[in-house]
């Protein structure tokens, strides 16, 4: 299967999913309910929201300089505006091609290869899997009653949590090791595909030699920390704008299940996927479907204000087309991306 096969597949995928969930909830909601409850929502929250996201997005684009070689060489606004950049592709654009734009964007304006970035993009999520899995395990600690699987589920993802960053680490400080083991799983593997994934598994290694350094691992930890507490209190305040009891312990639960939900595949921007998530985090504590979907489309059309708005500012201080975020990554399509536009 060619690669742009795939991703017409993976397109078409996520259509279909973000559909059907569209169609159940024309069906099962009691939009007069959630009509009534848009009329009630406390649109004032709106500014902290915006600085609650802006500070959020400011807390990512600082721990992303902790997992690139000399990412202290890096100015704050690039990552930043490449972080920015990729989460507008990640709402307009199929593919969930947001994670490879960001890199595209950083090796525009800054020295670092697309490639390393891109690697650094794969150890991030790794870290932010990590601290999701964690917080779902210390969160079913705090939510007593549940159903015992779910306990049980609970300390199952903990340890891979704690397996992932081990693996993480041990690239860092064992490549060697890394690279063995890569080469004896891929024997059973065609060339084709062999080469592409032990060639990735050493850009990966590249990438994680900056972990090797107490210091960047230490950052890059107390950051993850901060990224995701950051994470949670924009959804506590986010549950300002409902009639609901604002809680710490729901927006945790809400950002959570979202963490999980928006990994499935669906069209750009999570559509249905993401107001999936918000109902089911809602119902956990007792509130109507009404509630979540309320909630869901005004924090979706939020989110999606704030990445076009901003995004689409910088593709015009930076006279990007759209053919430059779908291209992205693809030297046959983008022969700049190995040409750094250093400002």
């Amino acid at each position: 299967m060619s690669l742009l096969k795939s991703k017409k597949f993976h397109s078409a995928l996520g259509a279909l999913v973000s559909i059907a969930l569209i169609l159940y909830f024309a069906f099962k909601l009691d939009w007069h309910e959630v009509g009534a409850q848009l009329l009630r929502v406390h649109y004032i929250v709106f500014v902290p929201m915006v600085l609650g996201i802006i500070v959020h997005m400011l807390l990512r684009a600082q721990r992303w300089r902790y997992f690139l070689p000399q990412g202290n060489r890096v100015g704050g606004q690039v990552l930043f505006d490449s972080i920015m950049l990729g989460a507008l592709a990640t709402f307009i654009l199929p593919g969930r091609v947001g994670e490879i734009v960001r890199p595209y964007a950083l090796s525009r304006k800054s020295s670092v290869p697309f490639p390393i970035g891109f690697a650094s993009v794969v150890i991030e999520r790794f870290f932010d899997l990590a601290a999701v899995l964690i917080s779902f395990g210390v969160l079913t600690l705090l939510m007593p009653g549940m159903d015992p699987k779910i306990y049980v589920g609970a300390q199952i993802l903990g340890t891979m949590a704690l397996a992932i960053l081990a693996c993480i680490i041990l690239g860092a400080f064992a490549p060697g090791v890394v690279r063995a083991l890569s080469k004896s799983c891929c024997q059973v593997l065609p060339a084709r595909f062999r080469e592409t994934i032990l060639r990735f598994v050493d850009q990966l290694i590249e990438a994680t030699v900056v972990l090797k350094r107490p210091a960047n691992l230490g950052m890059a930890v107390l950051f993850t920390a901060l990224v995701w507490g950051s994470n949670y209190a924009v959804y506590y305040i986010y549950t300002y704008l409902v009639d609901v009891e604002p809680s710490m312990l729901l927006a945790v639960a809400v950002a959570i299940v979202l963490a999980f939900a928006v990994a499935l595949p669906s069209t750009p921007g999570f559509i249905g996927v993401y107001q999936a998530g918000c109902i089911v985090g809602f119902n956990l504590f007792g509130y109507s479907e009404a509630t979540g979907m309320t909630f869901a489309i005004v924090t979706h059309v939020f989110q999606y204000a704030v990445f076009v708005a901003y995004g689409g500012y910088l593709m015009l201080r930076d006279n990007l087309h759209m053919a430059d975020l779908r291209g992205a990554g693809d030297p046959a399509i983008d022969s700049r991306k190995n040409t750094p536009i250093v400002t």
